[in-house]
């Protein structure tokens, strides 16, 4: 099982990083359909750019999940610890090279995105193989975990705070 998700996590960053580079463009090539906007970003915020891993990284780790991972205790936290990380370091990466520069450059952002999907499943394996989830009812924390990203990144598209990480 180890070797399986040191594996699937190699190969979890080369999908998941093409997938949120196609997604980076769905909700204009849809002609600005809203739906697609909930997982997709809308415009050019770093709020909406999270989606670019949120979601490419769920639907992932699911298929992860119904292959080999419903055989792991804590698969599915021991991931979600590693979105969580990875989510965390987008914004906080870009703000402070920003703070340097102050100025967005487009090949430090996507420098940024990919990391962000290195840390993601770097923690994710590195908890699975170690063990330090091993609990069934973890998983049950990361379901709820899972739902609030989504009602979050649900809610904000539509309700936009007015902060800078909302702002394109």
């Amino acid at each position: 099982m180890k070797e399986k998700a040191f594996w699937s996590s190699i190969a979890g960053f080369f999908i998941v990083s093409l997938a949120g580079t196609v997604c980076h463009y769905l909700y204009e090539l849809s002609g600005d359909n809203l739906l697609v906007g909930i997982f997709t970003p809308i415009n050019e915020s770093v709020w909406e750019h999270l989606k670019l891993l949120l979601y490419p990284v769920l639907l992932y780790t699911a298929v992860e999940y119904f292959i080999y991972g419903r055989k792991i205790q804590g698969f599915v936290y021991s991931r979600v610890m590693g979105l969580l990380a990875g989510l965390i370091f987008i914004p906080i990466s870009f703000y402070a090279y920003n703070i340097f520069t102050r100025n967005n450059i487009a090949a430090a952002d996507i420098m940024i995105y990919y990391i962000s999907v290195v840390i993601v499943f770097f923690i994710g394996a590195e908890r699975i193989i170690s063990g330090k989830d091993n609990a069934w009812n973890k998983n049950k924390q990361a379901a709820v975990i899972i739902a609030g990203l989504i009602l979050v990144f649900t809610v904000l598209t539509f309700f936009k705070p007015d902060t800078a990480l909302f702002q394109p």
